[in-house]
Parts: structure tokens; C-alpha cells; sequence
């Protein structure tokens, strides 16, 4: 019998050697840091501070519209008084020698201002007529101050306040005061009459 011939290789040490980990250079690392912090300060400026900022604006400008708004209702809180007394001024002032009678009065008021808007209160002090209207706007407010205007039985008219209360529609709200004509022929008529 034949001896195998084959001879395998004898391994008669050990190979220790580590395999090192790359360690991590500085001109890699810094800029790789660098570009994270400007990442990181371009999205906390435009996601976050903007944001801020336009809060901080949008509550600026609430604040100072709130305080116009303030400053606006304390300028005109006396407003209803001084409307009530300058009525008592025209009343106290006026002739009972008014052109139009009592229903022509009336009349007036339902021509030019029933029929044409929604009036929330009328008051007929002498030759004076004082109404608030709503659900029109300024354009119809012109319409209906043209043919007041136009009217023989009217003195002059006057619009005192107009105020916005519906942006989608421009309805407003006004108060009118309608001056009647007056015959001061009557008038002095009767101051001579009395006189004798």
C-alpha cells in the first residue's frame, strides 16, 4: 500500500493583527459641521423667527386698530346727545309756518325713505325730519339724498354719519336729517299781527 503522497500546509503562527478603524480628519469633519449649522440657522430663520416676526406684526397691527377703534367710540360716545339736543335746537328755532302739512310730512318719509331702504327710526320735529337708514349703499344713499333734494316741500338735506357694517356687500348705515321749507312770510306775518 502507497502512503498518500499529498503534504498540506502546516500553520505554525497566529496572525494578530487589528484592522484600525479610519479615523475621522478635520477637513472633513469642520465642513460637514458647518453646512449642518447653516442648514439648521436657514430653517429656524424662515420656519420659525419669520413666523414669529409675522405674528409679532399681525399682533401690532390688531392692537393699534383696537386702540384707533377705542379712541374712535370715546370721540363719538356723545354723539346720540349732542344729535337729541341739536333737535331741541332746531325745534326750539323753528316756525310752526312749515310748508307741508302733518301726511305730507309722513308722506316724505314713505316716498323717499321707506321705499328705498330699510329705516330703522324717523323722528318729525317741526320743518325738521331725523331718520336712520340701513341696507344701502352709498350710491343709493346718493340716489335717495338727490331726490330728496328735489323735492319742492325740501329745504336742504344733510347726512351725518355713514358707516360700513357688511365689507362683502358695502352696506351702510346713515342718519339723515331733512330740513323742510319754511314760508317766513308766514312768519313775519304773524310777528306784526301779534304786534298790533
Amino acid at each position: 500500500m502507497k502512503k498518500n503522497s499529498n503534504k498540506y500546509p502546516v500553520k505554525t503562527d497566529i496572525n494578530l493583527a487589528i484592522r484600525e478603524k479610519k479615523q475621522n480628519k478635520l477637513s472633513t469633519t469642520i465642513p460637514t459641521f458647518i453646512i449642518l449649522v447653516i442648514a439648521i440657522a436657514i430653517f429656524s430663520k424662515f420656519a420659525v423667527i419669520n413666523r414669529l416676526e409675522q405674528a409679532s406684526e399681525a399682533e401690532n397691527s390688531a392692537t393699534v386698530a383696537q386702540q384707533q377703534l377705542e379712541t374712535l367710540k370715546e370721540y363719538t360716545n356723545n354723539y346720540p346727545k349732542v344729535l337729541e339736543e341739536y333737535n331741541a335746537l332746531l325745534a326750539s328755532k323753528s316756525s310752526l309756518n312749515v310748508v307741508a302739512t302733518p301726511m305730507e310730512r309722513l308722506g316724505l318719509v314713505e316716498r323717499y325713505l321707506i321705499s328705498a331702504s330699510q329705516v330703522n327710526s324717523f323722528d318729525v320735529v317741526d320743518d325738521v325730519i331725523t331718520a336712520q337708514i340701513s341696507g344701502v349703499t352709498l350710491n343709493q344713499i346718493s340716489t335717495i339724498y338727490a331726490n330728496l333734494m328735489s323735492d319742492p316741500l325740501i329745504d336742504n338735506v344733510q347726512v351725518y354719519t355713514a358707516s360700513t357694517n357688511d365689507k362683502n356687500n358695502s352696506l351702510t348705515t346713515a342718519t339723515m336729517t331733512i330740513q323742510l321749507l319754511v314760508d317766513d312770510s308766514l312768519a313775519i306775518d304773524d310777528t306784526s299781527s301779534s304786534a298790533e
